[in-house]
């Protein structure tokens, strides 16, 4: 598994720095050879008052020996903010754990991509 953490830092004051967002994403490949299969998960702390996500997705034959962890962040981020524009666990607290139980049993999320 893979964790993101974003970190606010005012001024460039580390003792006033605080997490704002965190990011996971767990492979759960049944596929041979070179190709992966994962699942994300992104949330954020809400701001003024306002909720976004949890943002989730499912990212099928990733070519993990071709393309870095960064490639692997900003695809599963952008399938995610696509993903959960209108989804039920919109404004919900969800777990890893959670997102790969509503990919497991959820066709519409395995078929995005």
């Amino acid at each position: 598994m893979l964790r993101i953490t974003v970190e606010l830092i005012p001024r460039g004051n580390e003792d006033l720095k605080k997490v704002i967002a965190v990011g996971e994403i767990a492979n759960v490949s049944t596929l041979p050879g070179f190709t992966d299969e994962y699942v994300a998960l992104y949330k954020e702390e809400p701001f003024h008052g306002v909720e976004r996500g949890p943002y989730t997705c499912y990212l099928r034959g990733w070519p993990r020996t071709v393309k870095g962890v960064w490639e692997l962040i900003h695809a599963t981020a952008s399938e995610a903010l696509k993903n959960n524009a209108n989804r039920r666990s919109r404004g919900k607290s969800i777990t890893l754990n959670e997102a790969i139980e509503n990919w497991l049993r959820d066709d519409d999320c395995r078929d995005s991509q």
